[in-house]
């Protein structure tokens, strides 16, 4: 069964197997609101053995180093489950953001969510 919810700025499906994240804000700047979304993503895999989490970005054009940190964490966290995090639909502005400081070579990132999803499974 699927579950589908909103909170402040993500929406997020469960299916049960793959859990996917899109953003509903273009920026993600507020220290409030990214302290905000590092508490529900970690809630989101904290009962999980083998999280699997797809984290849409198609909505976002700016993104600021806390929350670079906040992804950080995440990956480490999923990577203590022995799951998988994918990153996909990154904007070129922000996705240079990566290369910079090479956290490409940190996370998964994948350019297609249906091709993300589908390695996810």
């Amino acid at each position: 069964m699927t579950a589908e919810f909103d909170s402040q700025v993500l929406r997020i499906t469960d299916d049960g197997v793959l859990i996917e994240v899109r953003f509903s804000v273009r920026e993600i700047i507020d220290e409030s609101v990214i302290q905000s979304i590092g508490q529900e993503l970690h809630s989101l895999i904290a009962d999980r053995k083998q999280p699997r989490l797809l984290m849409n970005f198609a909505d976002v054009r700016h993104l600021s180093s806390s929350a670079l940190g906040v992804l950080i964490d995440l990956e480490a966290a999923v990577q203590e489950r022995r799951g998988r995090l994918v990153l996909t639909e990154i904007a070129d502005s922000i996705r240079e953001v990566f290369k910079i400081t090479k956290l490409d070579r940190t996370f998964d990132i994948q350019a297609i969510a249906s091709d993300a999803r589908a390695d996810l499974r």
